[in-house]
């Protein structure tokens, strides 16, 4: 039966999502205390942290980046979802503690690129469980902030 729903699948997919997500933040967050590390003993001039704030933002704008790649290859989606979750949820973490002092902006900033990625994963047709990542995202970056 074509168009039939599986609801088994579908919960299955969801707590593959939420449970995967969950995950990956883990994985990006000890990776991001492995890179500040590496960097304060690196770049930290005199205690003056400089690098913190291009390193947080930057950092998870390469991880919204390489969920992009990830996107175009064959891997299963709802492995998919779940980065984009992670990457997302990242991304508004670090500008959210970057601009702790302006959230007007912040928020301008996540509102649209949340907006945008669900309009990027409507247009591609993407199946209703990658539409929970912003969710899972805005709800790890309301959490952490």
């Amino acid at each position: 039966m074509a168009g039939k729903l599986d609801v088994k699948k579908e919960i299955l997919n969801v707590l593959v999502v939420a449970g995967t997500s969950l995950m990956f933040f883990a994985l990006a967050f000890a990776l991001y205390f492995g890179l500040f590390a590496t960097f304060e003993t690196f770049a930290n001039r005199e205690g003056s942290y400089r690098f913190v704030g291009p390193l947080r933002v930057g950092y998870g704008l390469v991880l919204c980046g390489l969920c992009a790649i990830l996107y175009r290859t064959r891997a299963p989606e709802p492995f998919k979802a779940a980065a984009l979750a992670a990457a997302l949820g990242t991304s508004w973490i670090g500008f959210g503690v970057q601009l702790h002092e302006r959230s007007g902006i912040f928020l301008i900033i996540a509102f649209a690129s949340g907006l945008g990625v669900v309009a990027v994963l409507a247009r591609s047709r993407r199946r209703w469980y990658h539409f929970l990542a912003p969710a899972l995202a805005a709800a790890a970056a309301v959490a952490y902030l």
